[in-house]
């Protein structure tokens, strides 16, 4: 396996090689061993596989309520006495 189709299945099947045909996964892992292009590749296919199922990092509910009391209080605070 070269390092050109190795990035090309490594963009198709992503980083876990799990997922990738048996002989493509065994020529991959040879490659790997020899091959420092290959081993920067998989690492950064690796590192955005783990960004991508990083679930969301969401606010608790009472710092989201506080958040949003700050916003509307900014709103109100910002609004024409005149009605307009």
């Amino acid at each position: 396996m070269t390092d050109e189709q190795f990035n090309t299945l490594l963009a198709t099947f992503g980083a876990d090689l799990s997922r990738w045909p048996h002989d493509s996964r065994v020529a991959a892992m040879a490659l790997l061993r020899d091959s420092a292009g290959a081993q920067r590749a998989y690492e950064a296919a690796r590192a955005l596989d783990m960004d991508l199922r990083r679930e969301d990092e969401r606010l608790a509910p009472d710092r989201r309520a506080a958040l949003v009391d700050s916003i509307m209080g900014a709103l109100d605070d910002g609004e024409d006495s005149s009605g307009e």
